[in-house]
Order: structure tokens, then sequence, then C-alpha cells
């Protein structure tokens, strides 16, 4: 029996640019080839059945870690049972990125973690996370270059709008930089202590057909890899 004939959800993370996209999508098309019914729904989609805009609308509202859990509890009781869904994008990016930049309280966050975990446990998910140790080094170097520059400036001038930037006056590139290093180093800590089956990829160190390949012997092999 290998992971991905085991799951219904496969959770896809990591920082701009580090290739969640294309990873969630070449994973649904390996899993489809491999007879199991299987969908890749993006983080952008209009109509997503977790981090629509109804919910990204409410970020600032106090009860926003109590909205996205229930969420994830709908998600969970309406997921149909012979199909396999990736999502890339939400679980961190859409929910803990907002939570921080707004900052709620982190007790909120750790809160929806937990929570969030314990309603998909049913589900068996699995993580695929795509980190690099040095995060503002990654972002610096690595961002405008899978990104493109335009890209690069529409993410800055947003995150220096953020109460989380506007409060320690952070502008622009040094705006994107302090805060998305602060969100993937809590994503770290939050991976870290994660009850659910987690493949670490770092998206520098292997190119992305070499992404793909350790993620498909990770899911479709019965031995797991080192």
């Amino acid at each position: 029996m290998n992971r991905a004939s085991n799951t219904q959800l496969i959770l896809i993370e990591g920082l701009p640019g580090s290739g969640k996209s294309s990873l969630g999508q070449s994973i649904a098309t390996l899993l489809q080839q491999h007879r199991l019914p299987a969908t890749c729904i993006s983080e952008l989609d209009t109509n997503h059945p977790v981090t629509g805009k109804p919910l990204r609308q409410s970020a600032s509202r106090p009860d926003f870690a109590d909205r996205c859990i229930e969420s994830w509890t709908n998600f969970a009781t309406n997921q149909n049972s012979e199909s396999i869904t990736v999502l890339e994008g939400c679980f961190f990016q859409n929910t803990v990125r907002f939570l921080i930049e707004h900052e709620h309280p982190d007790s909120h966050l750790q809160r929806y973690f937990n929570s969030s975990e314990a309603v998909l446990a049913e589900l068996a998910p699995l993580h695929i996370y795509l980190s690099h140790p040095n995060k503002r080094d990654y972002l610096r170097t690595h961002l405008a270059r899978r990104k493109g520059r335009e890209t690069v400036a529409r993410i800055a001038r947003y995150t220096e709008s953020t109460p989380w930037a506007v409060r320690r006056s952070f502008e622009g590139t040094d705006a994107l930089l302090a805060l998305y290093s602060a969100y993937g180093a809590r994503c770290d800590q939050l991976i870290a202590g994660s009850v659910y089956p987690t493949l670490f990829l770092d998206p520098i160190q292997h190119s992305q057909p070499a992404v793909l390949q350790r993620a498909k012997r990770w899911l479709l092999e019965a031995e797991p890899i080192d």
C-alpha cells in the first residue's frame, strides 16, 4: 500500500514562487495516470471550497481563525471519499499568512492549525512542504527569477499595505522580505509539529523535475524515501 492510495487530501505549501501550483497540477496528473481519481484546486480558484473570496475578505475580523476552522470542517464533511483532492497554498498561504498580516494573536494561529488538522484527520492528509532554510535569501535571489519583477513589485505593494508592515514601518521590498520571512519561519514551526506525514523539499536545492520525482516516489512507492 502506498501513501497516495490511503489519502483523500494532499496539501502543498511553500513561499511564493516555490512551485506549489505547478507541482499540484503535476501530482494530480500523475495520480490520474496511476488510476487514482484526483483533482488539483488552485489557491486562486474563484470557487475555492475552503479559502474562497468571502473567507479571504474576512481576514481582519476577530473571528477569522474560527471561520477558517469552520471552512475546513465543511470541506471535510463534503469531501468525495472516492477522490483525492490536491490543494496548494490554502492550509498556510491564505490562512496563516492572513492571520499574521492582520496581527491576530498567535494563540488564534495555533488554534487554527491544531483544530484544522483535527477536523481533517479523517481524510488521512499528506503534506508536501517546499521550503528553504534561509527565507530572506530565497526571496531576495529567487523570487524575481521565478515570478518576474512585475509580480514581485505587485506583491511588495500589497505587503507594505498590511497592518503587520504598516505597524513596523516597512515599505516596498523591505516589507515583502520581512513579512514573508516571518511567515515562512512560523510555517516551519507549525509543520514541525504536524501530525500528518510530511515530505520536505527545498525548491532551490532541487529542480522542478527533481521535486516532482521525489514527490512521485514518496506518494507512490511503498517504502518511504530518506
